[in-house]
Order: structure tokens, then sequence, then C-alpha cells
């Protein structure tokens, strides 16, 4: 190898990482374009194309369309040496059109370097030059349709440019509209996404928020003309949307050493990039498998989308918390001593050259190099940390609750192999307490409901709605505290033989839950229907119906606004919020009973004074406030004015707002007289 032309070995080596095919190094030097490149003075290019024969070398640019290739400059005549090919010569790389390399390489490489050191009208034609190879190289399709190549737009910004292009450029007046239509919220996507760099990890909830918002009225763009925003193209947004919530959170923990930096401060800078990513993800999921799944116009027809950026650095950075978590709970029940013997300072050195916050195929594996290293070193410290565990657990083994409590305090370290393994009897003890737990959860359900079947329903039908709003939230609570508990079980006793009887008891035990939960509903639904069929006192306000009904017979007024129906609109409204599905002409008389709410409650109240003034007034009260009972009386029994009431009684519907309005207000006058 001492007799290796260096010059050779850099070329082939810089040819061979982009060819598409194995290079051999005997063929490669012995061709003769590249001798005379390397010792010609005067040869200052040279051209490596790649076909699917092999390498093609020339000592001019090839014309090879959109084939990739590979192009070596010498910045001045000479002869290559190994002292001057650094400096000597330079190496560009062609890949896919060369329109689209020439503008790459203006716009992200030699513009910047140059931008403040030309004369300005200089700078302003390189401007002009760059905007021009930007408008070829994004150049949208003369249809205005969906179908472009969305590869080369890489930001929000990049895809409002595509859309102000075609809005402005397009000769198709349904185009131009339709790009201002989806324009009028990529704009306010573009400005919330530009704001977040000014904007604190623990600060940025509001502009998620936004810009989910603005995503959804893209996707509900009312379009004259054309189709709406496809769905391909909104994925395709939401992953530009996503690298760029990736990029601003890596941008964000920069500015910390994640492994030197005290714990707290660690703690809170990646609890909020985490809970970040979780926003993203939700935002996500309900946008594509909840609302536009829904959305009848256009329905998201294809798998819910998830950022795989998102989701591997949300993954790196649990990872990284549980690193720190489990090194805090460490050092804290080490004493000093303990701690320098086992040199726990000096614990992170294996993540120093690694770039944590970069979660990909390329630096996995110096991940997992550098997260087994620690780990192999803090196995003595974990052996020390068991005996102290074991110990802390066994004083306070017969007090269930505080012995949880005390586990989840220490779950990180708990869940560690070498530790797991040490607390076996520890963690059996947990699990026979939790089932116990379970076990009366159980009891306590099944006392409970016994006094909530069906029987009881039937003999207070019409007047316990409420309480089974009470039941749902208490079967709800229950379900959550079975969860909750098999969740925690889940994660520290996983691997004992006792755990899966606990798990299909939680599991059974949830399953009965809801299934009573469920048939009180439909019991629920079936009595309310049961009373909107009755004849003789229908649950329904009708329309045409009486507004109320004065009897000559006793006297009394009765108001057709039942204390039930306002008892069913509660019932409506807190059981649609519980997330039940309540049928449609059950939301249809609610609907009809909100809608005049105001005047039943105010008609029921005058109704309780009328029927009950005969008791409110003292015997000689009444000569002196006979004139307003009669004018009180009359407003009753003629709701319009100038009419008389004739026969047994007088009646008034609800069909006619205005008039009902009126008559209202009347009553309330004659009532406030009297």
């Amino acid at each position: 190898m001492s007799s290796e032309d260096e010059r050779h070995r850099f070329i082939f080596d810089s040819v061979s990482k982009i060819s598409p095919s194995d290079l051999h190094w005997e063929e490669f030097t012995l061709l003769p374009e590249l001798g005379k490149f390397c010792d010609d003075a005067a040869t200052q290019i040279l051209s490596c194309g790649f076909t699917k024969q092999g390498v093609t070398l020339q000592h001019q640019v090839m014309d090879q369309g959109d084939a990739n290739q590979i192009v070596f400059v010498k910045n001045k005549p000479c002869v290559l040496t190994g002292e001057n090919i650094g400096s000597a010569l330079s190496m560009t790389s062609v890949t896919d059109a060369p329109t689209l390399a020439l503008y790459h390489a203006i716009n992200n490489i030699y513009f910047p370097l140059v931008r403040n050191s030309l004369d300005p009208k200089l700078q302003k034609v390189l401007t002009q030059l760059t905007s021009a190879l930007g408008n070829v190289v994004k150049k949208q399709p003369a249809s205005g349709t969906q179908d472009g190549d969305l590869d080369d737009i890489q930001s929000v910004d990049e895809e409002v440019e595509s859309w102000e292009r075609l809005s402005s450029r397009s000769s198709k007046l349904r185009d131009r509209e339709r790009a201002q239509a989806f324009l009028e919220f990529l704009k306010p996507i573009k400005n919330e996404m530009t704001s977040l760099e000014s904007t604190p990890l623990n600060k940025c909830h509001e502009v998620a928020e936004k810009v989910q918002d603005y995503l959804d009225d893209l996707w509900k763009a009312v379009v004259d003309s054309g189709s709406p925003y496809g769905e391909t193209r909104m994925r395709h947004l939401l992953t530009v949307l996503g690298n760029s919530w990736t990029r601003y959170i890596q941008n964000e923990l920069s500015s910390v050493s994640i492994w030197t930096d005290a714990y707290h401060t660690i703690r809170d800078a990646l609890g909020s990039a985490v809970t970040v990513c979780d926003k993203f993800h939700a935002s996500s999921d309900m946008l594509t498998n909840q609302f536009w799944k829904r959305y009848a116009p256009q329905p998201w027809v294809g798998e819910k989308f998830v950022s795989r950026s998102v989701q591997d650095l949300s993954s790196r950075l649990e990872e990284i918390l549980n690193v720190r978590v489990v090194h805090e709970q460490l050092t804290r029940l080490l004493s000093d001593n303990e701690q320098r013997d086992l040199s726990t300072a000096t614990a992170f050195k294996p993540f120093v050259n690694v770039n944590a916050l970069y979660n990909n195929p390329y630096t996995l594996p110096k991940w997992r190099s550098a997260v087994a290293q620690y780990e192999r070193a803090m196995v003595p410290a974990e052996k020390k940390i068991s005996g102290k565990l074991k110990k802390h657990f066994h004083e306070i083994g017969g007090q269930p609750h505080q012995l949880l409590r005390e586990f989840q305090r220490y779950r990180e370290l708990v869940m560690r192999p070498s530790v797991r393994g040490e607390l076996v009897a520890e963690r059996e003890t947990l699990l026979a307490q939790l089932l116990t737990y379970v076990k009366g959860l159980k009891d306590e359900f099944t006392k409970r409901t016994s006094g909530y079947g069906r029987e009881r329903s039937a003999q207070e039908s019409g007047k316990n709605l409420s309480e089974l709003v009470n039941i749902v939230v208490w079967v709800r609570q229950l379900i959550a505290r079975v969860t909750d508990t098999n969740v925690t079980a889940t994660n520290l006793l996983g691997d004992l033989q006792g755990y899966k009887s606990f798990s299909t008891e939680c599991a059974s035990l949830k399953q009965e839950m809801n299934a009573y939960m469920t048939e009180q509903v439909e019991m629920w639904v079936n009595e309310i229907e049961g009373l909107m069929e009755d004849q003789d006192n229908p649950l329904a306000l009708q329309m045409g119906g009486k507004l109320m009904d004065l009897s000559h017979s006793d006297g009394k007024l009765r108001v057709f606004y039942s204390e039930r129906l306002v008892s069913l609109l509660r019932e409506v409204r807190q059981l649609t919020a519980l997330g039940f599905v309540i049928p449609a002409k059950i939301q249809k008389v609610a609907a009809t009973a909100q809608k005049f709410y105001r005047h039943g409650v105010v008609l029921k109240q005058v109704e309780n004074f009328y029927n009950s003034i005969d008791e409110q007034m003292l015997e000689c009260q009444k000569m002196m406030m006979l004139e307003s009972a009669l004018a009180f009386e009359e407003t009753i029994r003629n709701p319009k004015p100038g009419t008389t009431g004739t026969g047994k009684s007088v009646s008034v519907t609800w069909d006619n707002p205005s008039q009902l309005e009126s008559y209202i207000t009347r009553l309330q006058s004659a009532a406030d007289r009297l």
C-alpha cells in the first residue's frame, strides 16, 4: 500500500461513496482520464458519470439528463499533489435535474457565503437569479391539480409559495380561486410556525392549538370550483409540520446540557418537550382519526397520520429522561461515600460524544452502545440500592396504600432488570395487596348496583334521571381506578407468576362495569321513548298543542312544560358530554324543549304563583287586591288583547314565538302589579 497514489485514492473514495454500483480500485486507477486529470495542469475538469454499466470519466461536464454525476474542478491550473489536493480541488455532485442542483447550490451554499461582500447591484441580480431558478424547480402543474412533486416542498413557507404561484400565474379562474381559499388558512399556519422561533417550550401549546384549528379549516375549506385540499397533500403537510416541530424542540433543547445540568432543569425541559410531542400526536389523531373521518363532504379514508420524526424524538426524549430519573433516584439513596466509591459522578461519560437528541438508523447504534456502557457501569450501584429498597419496602409492607406509593415513587428504579430481580418477594407482596384492593372494588360495585337494577328503575321512573348520571360517573370512576391499578401492576409486576390472573380479574371487572353502565343508559332511553309515546301525558313538547290550561272546575292553572322536560334537557347534555350517543328522536325533543326553556321556566313560576295566591293573601287584603287579581286572571284567560274566553278552558299554543313573547311580557307585568 506504500506505492498507492493518494490522489487516486482521494478521488476513488469520493466517487465510490455515491456510485450505485461497486467500483474496483485496480480498474478505476487504470482509467487514462484519471491520470491525465491528476498529472496535467491544463486539464481542470474530471466528470464522473454513473450508468448501469459503471462509471464513465470525461474531461468535460456530461449532459446525462437527470442521471447523477460528480464533478472535480481545479481552482487553478496545476498538477495535483498530496499536499495541494485539499486546497486546489473543488468537488460538486449533481443529482436529479441539473437545474435543481444549480438552484440549491446557489441558494443554500454560495449566496449565503458571498451575500454580505457583494455590491448591492450584484446582490440584486443574484437574488433575481435565485428567485427565477426557484420558480422553475418549484413550478406548479398547469392544471392546478394536486399531483405535483411534493418532495420539493419541505416547509410550510414552500407550501404557501406553491399556492401563491398558482394564485398569481394560473390562467384558469377556478385554480386561482381555489389557491386563494387554501391560502386563507395556510398563511396563518405559516405565521404561527414562524412565531415558534421566539416561543419557549413551555409556552408553545397555544401555537399548537391554533395550528390544529387552521388545519381543520383548511381541510373543510369551501371550494366553489375544483377539488378540496386532498388527503395526499394534507398528509404531506402534516409530515412537514411534524418535521418542523421536531427541529424546534431539538433547537430549544440545544441550550441545555442534558448530561451535566441540574436534574430538575433537565427534567422540566425534557418533560415540556415530551408534552409538545404528545400534543402533536393527539392533534394529528383527533384530526385524521376522528374529526375528518366523520366529515361527510370529504372524509379521511386512509390510516390516521403519525409523524415518524416526532415519534422517534419523543421515544428518545423518554429514554433520556428515564436515564436521568434512575440516576437521580440512585444518587438520592446513596451516601456521599457510596457515590464516590461507585463512581456515580462519571456515570454519564459514555454519552458525552453522542448527540442524544437525534434518533435515526445512523445514530441508533451509537446511542445503544452508550446506554449499554452506562448500564454496565451502574450494576454495582443498583445492587447496593436493591438492598436498601428491600429493607425500606419491608418496613411498610403492612400498609398497602403506602407500599404502592413507594413503589410508584421509585418506579423507574424498580423496573431496572437487576433491581427487579432482587425485589421479587416485595413485589409479590404488592401484587397480593393490589388483588385484595381490586376485589374490594368489586364488592363495592356489587353491593351498590344491587339497589339500582331494573326493578328499582321501574319503580322510580321519571324521577331519578339525575341519579342515572351519578351512576355513570361513579362506575367510570371505579373503572378508572381498576385501570390505573392494572397499569401500575403491568409496569412493576408484569413478570410475576400471579400477574396473569390479576390482569384477568381486572379485565373481567371492567367488562362487568361497562355492561352495567350501558344497560342503565339503555333503560333510560327506553323510558324516555315510552314517555314520548304516552298519549295521556306526552313528554315531547307539542308545537301546536296547548301552552297552558286554566280549568273552571277547580280554578287551577296548568302549564304544559313539565319538570320532567327540564330534567331531560340536563340529562341529554350530561350524557352527551360523557360520550354516549343519544337517539335522534330524543335529541329532537330536547332541542325543541331547549328552544322554549326560558319561556317554560317563566310560565311555571306564574303557575306556582297563581295556584297558591289564595294561601298567600290575608283576608283583609283581598278587597284591596281585587282589581289587580281580576286583571291578572283576565290576562291568563285571554292571552290576546280584546278577546274573551268561552267554554271550560282557554288554550294558547307554542307555535308563534312572537305572540308567545308578547303574551309572557303581559303576563309578567300583570303578576308584578299583583
